[in-house]
């Protein structure tokens, strides 16, 4: 008989995610700005991953405020080149890596979530 394992709930929800960031506007300006450094070609990985996480979280809060369809296939794009960067890089800051079955399940964007939770304390507060 084959054992099953279930799959853990994603460790953060949008709520939980986001309830202490930045307004919109004000992590739209930073995001701008970020993308303006990184497209620099002496940019390190923590400043473009810096980028790509805070901008797959925008989108993420945008798709989740609008529920259209082009903001939600931007926000899974957008966290997708993170979850790729962080492959790339071995990065995760948070409980579960960037090949965990959760992601799977559950999708991208709640890998956003968990980065962007465990990232912003330290950087935003």
């Amino acid at each position: 008989m084959t054992e099953i394992n279930p799959v853990p709930p994603p460790p953060f929800t949008f709520r939980d995610a986001y309830s202490r960031a930045p307004q919109v506007l004000t992590e739209a300006y930073a995001v701008l700005r970020l993308q303006v450094l990184t497209g620099d070609a002496h940019s390190t990985p923590d400043e473009r991953r810096e980028y790509l996480l805070r901008h797959a979280a925008l989108a993420d809060r945008q798709a989740e405020t609008t529920s259209k369809r082009d903001d939600i296939a931007k926000a899974e794009r957008t966290a997708e080149r993170l979850l790729d960067h962080d492959r790339q890089h071995g990065v995760t800051a948070g409980l579960y890596g960037q090949d965990h079955p959760v992601w799977t399940h559950h999708g991208v964007r709640g890998y956003v979530r968990q980065e962007y939770a465990t990232w912003y304390p330290d950087h935003l507060n």
